[in-house]
């Protein structure tokens, strides 16, 4: 009942060509305390890129997931968008007005127009406030309403179209009065109390019980049809995506890697990490699982990313030109071979040390040779690592291993996809399905 009642509401977005929402280039850096082991390993920047060079547009009626794992960005992203954090560099432009640099005062009549749906119900309503406080609190911040009897009638309302029966009873409980579906239908009241135009829903069903799930998605989905809402759907979970959202946004470390329509993302997905994310989705019917692929490592730092393609260290389908660099190496040292195996070849992996896109190996007793051929043979086991390797150079005090300069994924439209990808780029990759990039 849910899917079909998503995609009817879906499916009018096609008629729609008014965007409300476009971002340009949109960063978000944070700077660090400044502190010498944070300068150490952000390479000089002292800044976490929570989101980097983030370009979209959403349509008006649009529902646009945006999907990744943990520490990819999308709250922040979703937060920068709605100017509760300011950014640091890029454009937002909401229902046709650049509201990038507004102060809090200019902001105030967006405000109305743009809510959100934070994640965790229990932590987004003060617990010294009645629900009735809360939900009609918005109203009193913006003079919407004279006096507390006609702000009690539009709370009533809205209670009880989100499903909060009897509204009059609910009205005067304390958030720890109620449930946890509960709590997030009240937060869901908050925000359509204004009757905003976008709804930033973040993680909005993370934090229920799966049979609570169901039952605020389409809630979530009838609040749209009613109200001709539009949301950017935040969330890790692409087999919830697949039910409320026309187009699917990937995000991996700050930057949109993949975005298309949902039904074809999920018919054919292209960038390597969107396959893991849907491979890694739970298949009830035997007959048709596949096998998942677990994906290497975590989420790298954010303040030291990977050069080149971001998603290289962990990408099965990467090439030399993704981006290898030093670090990369020495990973491959520790994770490939053994403790004794480097230390009776190369010395302790503490001895080596980083100098630009150079990796230093310490020389001792004019061992230079044994070591550059030991270096040698390692790497022809490393696949694409030693394709990468621009040179190996020996003198008196160390081996110099030296990459060639990454590139970073270029965002290219291939047929009416945007993906950001080595493997799609003809100047990159020979024979690719790369069209056209975009400016």
């Amino acid at each position: 009942m849910l899917t079909a009642h998503v995609w009817r509401a879906s499916s009018t977005v096609k008629a729609m060509s008014d965007t409300i929402l476009r971002v340009e280039h949109l960063k978000k850096h944070y700077q660090l305390s400044g502190t010498i082991l944070g300068r150490l390993f952000s390479r000089g920047r002292a800044v976490v890129e929570a989101v980097d060079d983030v370009s979209f547009e959403l349509k008006r009626g649009e529902v646009l997931g945006l999907v990744g794992e943990s520490g990819c960005g999308k709250t922040t992203l979703g937060r920068t968008i709605l100017r509760l954090t300011d950014p640091t560099e890029g454009t937002v432009i909401f229902d046709g007005e650049d509201i990038t640099h507004l102060r809090e005062k200019e902001l105030r009549p967006y405000r109305r127009k743009m809510q959100i749906v934070f994640q965790d119900p229990h932590a987004s309503l003060n617990p010294a406030m009645t629900v009735g406080k809360a939900v009609g609190h918005p109203l009193h911040i913006h003079d919407l309403v004279e006096n507390e009897e006609e702000a009690k009638e539009e709370v009533l309302r809205v209670l009880r179209e989100v499903g909060l029966e009897p509204a009059e009873e609910i009205y005067d409980r304390y958030p720890a009065d109620l449930s946890g579906g509960q709590k997030q239908r009240v937060v869901i009241a908050r925000a359509i109390i204004l009757r905003p135009s976008l709804i930033v829903a973040d993680e909005a069903v993370a934090m229920l019980d799966m049979s609570v799930r169901a039952k605020i998605l389409e809630l979530l989905m009838e609040l749209k049809g009613k109200y001709g809402l539009t949301y950017l759907f935040i969330t890790h979970d692409l087999a919830t995506a697949k039910f409320v959202c026309h187009r699917i946004a990937i995000m991996y470390l700050g930057r949109i890697v993949e975005m298309g329509l949902g039904k074809e993302i999920y018919a054919e997905p292209w960038h390597p990490y969107t396959k893991a994310l849907l491979r890694a989705i739970p298949v009830p019917d035997p007959s048709k699982r596949r096998t998942k692929e677990v994906l290497r490592g975590e989420v790298p730092d954010a303040i030291a990313p990977p050069q080149g393609c971001r998603f290289h260290p962990r990408c099965p389908e990467a090439f030399a030109a993704c981006g290898w660099e030093p670090r990369d190496l020495l990973d491959y040292f520790e994770r490939q071979v053994t403790e004794s195996d480097i230390s009776r070849l190369l010395g302790p992996l503490d001895a080596m040390s980083i100098s630009g896109s150079s990796l230093l190996i310490p020389v001792k007793g004019g061992n230079g040779e044994r070591i550059d051929r030991a270096v040698r043979s390692l790497l022809n086991q490393s696949g694409p690592i030693s394709d990468a390797v621009q040179d190996i150079d020996v003198d008196q005090n160390s081996v110099r291993v030296t990459f060639r300069e990454p590139l970073e994924p270029r965002d290219l439209e291939v047929q009416n996809r945007l993906v950001a990808c080595h493997l799609f780029d003809p100047q990159v990759h020979p024979g690719s399905e790369g069209s056209s990039s975009s400016p």
